[in-house]
């Protein structure tokens, strides 16, 4: 089975990412690079709203999220809590 890795970064420059992967735990925490302000407000809305539940193994591709310098967001919903 070939494995991927990621690195997190919470200062990472938003502006050099085509596509941003961005993990969320339960009841749409994420990690510190998802407090940006309008990433959690991304990540809240969609939480709230029922369109992304973070159910392990769940993923949702938002284009062009508004206040977000990247294209891209892709969120992963994690079994692992962000604490």
């Amino acid at each position: 089975m070939k494995q991927i890795q990621f690195s997190l970064s919470s200062n990472a420059d938003l502006n050099a990412f085509d596509t941003l992967i961005l993990p969320v735990f339960d009841k749409g925490q994420t990690t510190d690079l998802g407090t940006d302000t309008q990433l959690a407000t991304l990540t809240e809305s969609l939480f709230e709203q029922g369109d992304f539940l973070a159910k392990p193994g769940q993923t949702q591709m938002v284009f062009q999220p508004a206040g977000v310098p990247c294209r891209r967001v892709l969120l992963v919903a994690s079994a692992t809590s962000a604490n």
